[in-house]
């Protein structure tokens, strides 16, 4: 099932299921295949993350507004949420990581200097990181001359290996699986028998399209952890077909994604 789809358009050099890279190219390749990823998974079920990254707040989700269109096809143009946060208007910029970046507070002040420019709208930055790796930077980002305050980006941290499986599979079994696909990088959530179980939540609460992209994320992001042999194994036992898989509009698009930038990545190593 998956092995005859991974043969078809990548290879364990050059997809997304291997944690690490032996050189540069290789590396951002990876990293870019995972960011898309990333952002895409954000896109599938928006207002599950912002309910969970702003807890407390009255939350509605209005859509999207695209901030940039990306120079290398094919990406996912970036974008921010449009919503309101206890009644007022604004954007929301929600970034994942896979490891901690001391860069974060510089990209959001960046990211939302440009937003608010173009919408007149304020700019929430939210960021998930999936691994620990090193020191986790602490909002806000401050910049000054000398002992001149010139800003401050505050942003919302969430350290995913942190949190519990469990409750990550509570929330999805009220409705919101949209974080389902990240169970992998939190505490409990490794064995082949809970990855199943957010996987059937998956299922069970979205119309087949819909859980086929989430399904299929969750195997992706898993085998990060639990390498490739894991998640050919999780997908075996959530039933994942061949056709389903094909037919999923996110397998779709990462294929081709993962086809034209492994013959790009060729180019460039000669």
């Amino acid at each position: 099932m998956l092995k005859r789809w991974q043969a078809k358009q990548f290879t364990p050099e050059h997809g997304i299921l291997r944690p690490r890279k032996r050189n540069t190219s290789e590396s951002e390749f990876s990293m870019g295949v995972m960011d898309q990823g990333l952002k895409r998974l954000i896109q599938l079920r928006p207002l599950d993350w912002l309910i969970f990254a702003l807890p407390g707040a009255q939350i509605e989700y209005l859509g999207t507004r695209q901030t940039d269109v990306a120079t290398e096809p094919p990406r996912i143009l970036d974008t921010h949420m449009e919503a309101r946060y206890n009644g007022q208007p604004c954007l929301v910029n929600i970034e994942a990581e896979a490891y901690p970046s001391a860069e974060i507070g510089r990209r959001f002040y960046e990211y939302a200097a440009r937003a608010s420019v173009l919408f007149k709208l304020d700019v929430i930055s939210i960021v998930f990181w999936l691994q620990r790796d090193g020191q986790v930077p602490t909002s806000p980002y401050r910049v000054s001359i000398g002992d001149l305050p010139l800003y401050d980006q505050h942003y919302v941290g969430i350290e995913v290996y942190n949190l519990r499986a469990e409750d990550l599979l509570k929330l999805g079994q009220g409705g919101a699986v949209g974080l389902l696909p990240l169970i992998a990088f939190t505490q409990g959530g490794q064995s082949l028998d809970t990855l199943e179980e957010a996987g059937h939540i998956a299922q069970a609460q979205t119309d087949e399209k819909e859980g086929a992209s989430l399904t299929t994320l969750l195997g992706i992001l898993a085998s990060r952890v639990i390498g490739q042999d894991g998640a050919r194994a999780l997908l075996r036992r959530l039933h994942m077909s061949q056709e389903l898989l094909e037919s999923s509009p996110l397998y779709q698009e990462w294929a081709q994604a993962w086809l034209e930038q492994g013959i790009e990545a060729g180019r460039k190593q000669g």
